[in-house]
């Protein structure tokens, strides 16, 4: 999907939420909440997809080092050790080493396509492993060794996160759901009866009341999600 096509799919998602809200109910603050919500979504979707394919590499990433360190040790260059990685991996390592590869061909640098490379993938891990080539081609030393020493280095890393992921879920899922309660029920409540809560929309201080419990409830998720984020 091209740049613009993206931006005219947003609008097309706020005007059809927005106009799907409006027909459940007439009311103008429904109707700019709907349309706000379509705006988003897209961007939602999106951001999830983009978070789930630098899983993937991540993931991917030990079994294509591996497959270059043993490569290496059989005698080929590091072109040579991408280029089987381009042969025998799957998505999204596969389109990755490919446009490498290809940069490569048009005649940039091996360190500036790895360097490109690492500006273009948000990870940690990648970096760790670029840094180390272009170091290694700049003072010298045994490759396949290093490369070995960064695969047990991203293992360990990623046990540690698991584990760590496992011991704040709790915490993380009570953030989310102290979170949406307060909005969740007071849209049941609107649908079921909106005389009943529609005095938060028209009196000053319900308009006061609902800014300090968005601010407040912003807060709180944003000090849970502090306390449950652990850096490894």
């Amino acid at each position: 999907m091209k740049p613009e096509e993206f931006i005219a799919f947003r609008w097309l998602s706020a005007l059809f939420t927005g106009g799907l809200f409006h027909l459940i109910n007439g009311n103008l603050i429904i109707l700019i909440v709907g349309f706000l919500i379509g705006y988003q979504l897209p961007a939602l979707w999106l951001t999830t997809k983009e978070k789930k394919r630098i899983k993937e590499f991540n993931n991917g990433l030990p079994g294509m080092i591996t497959s270059m360190v043993g490569s290496l040790r059989a005698g080929f260059s590091l072109p040579q050790s991408l280029q089987m990685v381009a042969d025998e991996s799957y998505s999204p390592i596969k389109e990755e080493v490919e446009l490498v590869l290809k940069k490569m061909r048009y005649g940039t640098s091996l360190e500036d396509a790895l360097l490109e490379w690492k500006e273009r993938i948000p990870s940690e891990d990648l970096e760790l492993m670029v840094e180390a080539i272009v170091i290694q081609r700049q003072v010298g030393g045994n490759l396949a060794f290093l490369l070995d020493k960064i695969v047990e280095t991203i293992r360990g890393r990623a046990k540690i996160q698991n584990q760590i992921k496992t011991l704040t879920a709790q915490g993380r899922l009570s953030g989310i759901i102290i979170s949406l309660l307060p909005a969740v029920l007071g849209l049941i409540i609107y649908f079921m009866n909106p005389s009943y809560i529609g005095m938060l929309f028209t009196n000053p201080i319900g308009i006061g009341m609902l800014v300090a419990g968005v601010v407040g409830g912003i807060i709180g998720f944003i000090f849970i999600r502090k306390i449950t984020t652990i850096e490894v």
